[in-house]
């Protein structure tokens, strides 16, 4: 009996032992946290902690190039309602960590608290830069953020991981001494199609230029820094187009009407405005700029939701509401009707620059939306979109006008096209059952389409998508064309006519049913050609890009393509 017990004893020593090493090896193994949001763009992680060392909002910034620390800089640059703010420069090796504290950031924060009342989250734009030699290489990274954190110093760290392998490097020009450089506001100081020049808005213009380092290997492989500039920001306002119907004058003389109905969608909380740059020749989505901090209900204002068009001899609106639908326009051309959603879109200039060396020849340009308009957002529940109509002077003719230009300059389609229904053979070369064709009612029948869902379910592929040249460089470049990196995006949103500010489609579901009404007996022919921007990967996924859209002709489909591909 003694033996056993004293085995026994021996046995609950060693578990008691054991025990104790297993409790002091979890007391001393630190707990990892995770994060609670997580977003990617093209070359850049970004992690959201509700917990971190630090006693207010921070953003740490880690480059790597093949999976290696390396030494980079940071241009950080705020999105204010109606401006864009140098925040600073920094530069390190493998890490930067730049505190969210500073009087200029919690001021923009402080505007978009009582302009918006916590409606929308903006984004930190950040130029994270590598450069070895005569390359640069450079992520742009859209960082959003809550801007009550910044107001209440929340503990928050933000933690962006670039990687420098995922985007194309650019060869570092030097700025020409025998030539003038061109303004890099492109033209852009006069009202351009459908939208009003408000000034410059460069938030803090006086600002210094980066400062040569402290330490010559602190931000290049050979003591080589550079930084990124905002040489031009021009604010304009107007309608972002999210959805629109086009009509040859050929075509809305032949046919009866089009009646477009049951306008409307949902903002969902996450989705945003996107912009684009062309970075060196390396058109880059940038975004979001802005998101919704909450889910809003799309609707027309004053209980409209939809439109009536016919031919006139001359433009004219109707409202009457003892007719559905209420609102109805005659026009006596070709036109494009559209829903946009009113904001303030800038066109930026960033300029690379060389510490200790100067200004190069390397620009970002391109356009970048800022903020819709805090007056559309109703009863914290409700999100007011508009009707247009542009008859040859408005965004989505400055649009086609540059897709035309690129189609015929360079046989570049920066649009996806599907054909639509077409009356001469009296069915839609693309059968799909989000149309439907209906006998006579009375002496008119209607093709119909519901506008939004037809897109995603055509699948559109992208047809030699190349971007503007014209548009998006301010006249420095003269190289090869630019070409996509990373992201399938339309050349349409262009800086000449201001339509670069993009929904992601994850979220932000707009949608509208497209009636046209004809008598199959008198009318002559007409084609319907679906349009689309082509797939893109951003933050919140792969989504359609807007805005996107319908073309009716009388005598072929859009640009004379067959573009079926299923």
């Amino acid at each position: 009996m003694l033996s056993v017990s004293r085995t026994s004893l021996a046995v609950v020593i060693l578990a008691l032992a054991v025990f104790s090493v297993v409790v002091l090896a979890l007391v001393q193994t630190p707990v990892v946290p995770k994060p609670f949001m997580t977003l990617r763009g093209l070359g850049y992680l970004v992690d959201y902690y509700g917990v971190s060392v630090f006693n207010y909002p921070v953003v740490v910034f880690r480059g790597f190039m093949n999976g290696e620390p390396v030494p980079f800089t940071v241009s950080l640059f705020a999105i204010a309602p109606n401006h864009i703010y140098t925040v600073g420069y920094y530069s390190g090796y493998g890490s930067v960590v730049v505190n969210l504290t500073g009087s200029l950031v919690r001021y923009i924060a402080s505007r978009w608290v009582s302009e918006f009342n916590g409606a929308l989250n903006p984004s930190l734009i950040a130029f994270i830069t590598y450069g070895e030699g005569n390359k640069t290489w450079t992520v742009i990274a859209a960082i959003q953020y809550k801007p009550s954190w910044v107001v209440s110093q929340e503990p928050i760290e933000i933690t962006v991981n670039a990687n420098f392998t995922a985007v194309k490097p650019v060869i570092v020009m030097p700025v020409p001494t025998s030539t003038t450089q061109s303004n890099p506001t492109n033209g852009l100081g006069s009202d351009p199609f459908g939208y009003t020049y408000e000034g410059s808005c460069i938030g803090n213009p006086n600002v210094t230029y980066p400062p040569s380092p402290s330490s010559s290997y602190s931000c290049g492989r050979f003591g080589e820094c550079y930084y990124w500039v905002l040489q031009q920001c021009s604010l304009f306002e107007g309608p972002i187009p999210l959805l629109f119907v086009g009509w040859s004058q050929n075509a809305i003389q032949s046919i009866s009407s089009i009646v477009i109905g049951n306008i409307g969608g949902t903002a969902q909380s996450g989705s945003g405005l996107f912009g684009t740059v062309n970075e060196s020749g390396n058109l880059v989505l940038v975004g979001p700029t802005i998101t919704f901090s909450q889910s809003y209900t799309i609707e027309m204002p004053n209980g409209l939701s939809g439109v009536n068009i016919t031919y006139g001899s001359s433009l004219t609106q109707t409202i009457s509401y003892t007719t559905i639908p209420a609102l109805m326009y005659t026009v006596p051309s070709s036109g494009f009707f559209y829903i946009g959603l009113p904001g303030n879109v800038s066109y930026v200039a960033f300029q690379e620059y060389e510490s200790g060396y100067g200004p190069l020849d390397n620009w970002a340009n391109g356009t970048e939306p800022l903020s819709p308009l805090s007056e559309d957002f109703f009863g914290n529940k409700y999100l007011y979109v508009y009707p247009y109509i542009d008859v040859g002077n408005g965004s989505i003719t400055g649009m086609f006008a540059e897709v035309l230009h690129a189609y015929e300059m360079r046989r570049q389609l920066v649009v996806s096209l599907d054909d639509g229904y077409n009356s001469v053979a009296n069915v839609s070369a693309c059968p799909s059952p989000l149309y439907g064709y209906q006998e006579l009612t009375g002496n008119l029948a209607f093709v119909e389409y519901t506008l939004g869902n037809a897109i995603t379910t055509y699948s559109p592929r992208p047809v030699n998508i190349a971007p503007l040249l014209e548009s998006l460089l301010p006249g420095v470049y003269v190289g090869e064309a630019p070409t996509i990196v990373g992201h399938l995006i339309t050349g349409a949103g262009t800086a000449s006519t201001i339509a670069g500010a993009f929904i992601d489609t994850n979220h932000l579901l707009i949608g509208a049913n497209v009636y046209v009404n004809f008598n199959p007996s008198s009318s002559s022919s007409f084609y319907i050609t679906l349009i689309d921007s082509p797939q893109a990967t951003n933050p919140g996924g792969s989504s359609s890009i807007y805005p996107m859209g319908m073309i009716i002709n009388a005598s072929n489909y859009y640009l004379g393509l067959r573009e079926c591909e299923r």
